[in-house]
C-alpha cells in the first residue's frame, strides 16, 4: 500500500507525466462524446430505415410495377 501511494504521489507531484494525463483526458473526452453521438446517430439511423420499409411510403412503393396496359 505503501508503494502504491508513493508512486501515485509521484505521478500528482511530478511534471514528467503530465501529457500522458493529457492524454488520458483526451481519450476519455473522445469517447463520452462518441457514446453520445452514436445514441443519436442511431435513433436517426433507425428512423431513416423504418420509412424506406414502409410500403406506402417508402422505397419499396417506388419499386412498385405500374399496372399493365389494357389494349382495346
Amino acid at each position: 500500500m505503501t508503494n502504491t501511494c508513493r508512486v501515485l504521489r509521484h505521478f500528482v507531484v511530478s511534471d514528467d507525466a503530465q501529457d500522458l494525463i493529457e492524454y488520458a483526458f483526451l481519450a476519455g473526452f473522445i469517447g463520452v462524446a462518441g457514446y453520445l453521438s452514436l445514441g443519436v446517430i442511431t435513433g436517426t439511423i433507425g428512423t431513416t430505415y423504418g420509412s424506406w420499409l414502409d410500403p406506402t411510403a417508402g422505397v419499396p412503393s417506388l419499386w412498385d410495377p405500374s399496372p399493365p396496359l389494357v389494349s382495346p
